[in-house]
């Protein structure tokens, strides 16, 4: 038995329990978002055997960004649920639950599980720092990381499924994409619902280097797309774009990797960019219908050196679009035609000694409604 089998119960003296462990329980069904909205989401657990309801032995659900770093814990189980063969649990935000009207089995906060590029992974505690421990993984769309199921799924579970469609564990080929969304509860109740029809999406290694930035619009040259996160239907008002990043809100760079630094020196160099409205950007699925904009403004900027200088880079780009400048914001007093995109600009990170540093820009743009977008730099020395 491979160490992806087992259960990690401390010291390895607690005996084998005569009901199932969790181990023969698979990942059934994940949604990162329903109807454009990111803060409803799911991920559906089916047990194989007959008494597989020992989750709270030192189990955990968690997720991995893009880049195979581990985004946090989704649920610890504290309490176990009722067994069955086929039998389901149920992860989800409270967002779903209240508006599915499915009870959640566990609840998990939003904005852990990457939405459109990432991996959930069910399984012992050690699988935060080694995926390959966890008993089944589902990874997705443009996720470049550590991969144990092979190669990622070529869709993404926004506004639509992946549902397994075999019992083979830890193997990608078993998922399938769906616009039926089946969400079922250990009681067994069910919200079933119908999303957008599948489209193939993201894959690693496959940079945006040309957009066309509107529907029979012109074509321009453009970075990366970086996910903003929030409501679709705003979510082209403002979006960063960096060079390296797939399509999260952190962009993760080791230092002298040409594909995402663009400096010689101690620290990365990220080069970057913004584009107002939009309305093509394949991370809204053309739900978003922007105005003018009519400002753009940085938040909580703090007077570190390199915050400053970085918020300097990001602003004057800004205002070159045709802005008047005050403070750390922009504003146009004739609302800005979108599309629109910056000039390119560097954005610094310095490591921390040996550790990686981060540095964090948040943005609000508004065109009529306001659209919030946060962006992590991290750096690894």
């Amino acid at each position: 038995m491979t160490l992806r089998r087992v259960v990690a119960l401390g010291t390895l003296l607690v005996p084998r329990l005569a009901a199932g462990f969790a181990h023969d329980s698979v990942i059934d069904e994940v949604v990162t978002a329903v109807g454009g909205d990111t803060t409803r989401q799911y991920v559906e657990i089916r047990m194989l055997g007959p008494s597989e309801n020992f989750v709270s032995l030192g189990t955990v659900l968690g997720a991995f960004d893009a880049t195979g770093a581990y985004a946090g814990d989704l649920v610890v189980p504290s309490t176990n649920v009722g067994g069955g063969t086929n039998r389901r649990w149920l992860a989800a935000t409270a967002a779903f639950a209240s508006g599915s009207g499915l009870a959640a089995d566990f609840t998990f906060a939003a904005g852990v599980l990457p939405v459109e590029s990432g991996m959930v992974c069910f399984g012992p505690l050690s699988m935060r720092t080694n995926p390959a421990n966890a008993f089944d993984c589902v990874s997705y769309g443009a996720y470049c990381g550590v991969s144990p199921p092979g190669t990622p799924v070529g869709f993404t579970p926004e506004n639509h499924a992946l549902q397994r469609t075999g019992d083979a564990m830890d193997a990608n080929a078993a998922f399938s994409c769906t616009p039926s969304l089946t969400p079922q509860n250990n009681a067994n109740a069910s919200a079933p619902a119908t999303g957008d029809a599948c489209a193939p999406g993201p894959t690693c290694g496959a940079p945006v280097t040309t957009t066309t930035l509107a529907p029979g619009g012109t074509t321009t040259t453009t970075l990366p797309l970086v996910a903003g996160g929030g409501p679709a239907a705003t979510d082209c008002f403002g979006a960063w774009r960096v060079l390296g990043a797939v399509r999260t809100p952190t962009v993760r760079c080791t230092r002298r990797n040409a594909a995402c630094d663009r400096g010689t020196g101690p620290e990365c160099v990220f080069r970057a960019q913004l584009c107002f409205g939009d309305a093509a950007a394949a991370s809204t699925r053309t739900r978003c219908r922007p105005g003018g904009v009519t400002r753009f403004a940085l938040r909580r900027v703090s007077s570190n050196a390199v915050d400053r200088a970085n918020a300097e880079s990001v602003l004057a780009a800004v205002a070159a679009l045709g802005g008047t400048r005050a403070g750390d914001a922009v504003s146009f007093p004739a609302p800005l035609a979108s599309p629109a995109c910056t000039a390119g600009f560097h954005l610094t990170v310095p490591p921390r000694g040996r550790r990686p540093g981060m540095r964090t820009l948040r943005a609000r743009t508004a065109a009529g409604r306001t659209d919030a977008d946060t962006l992590k730099l991290v750096c690894v020395p």
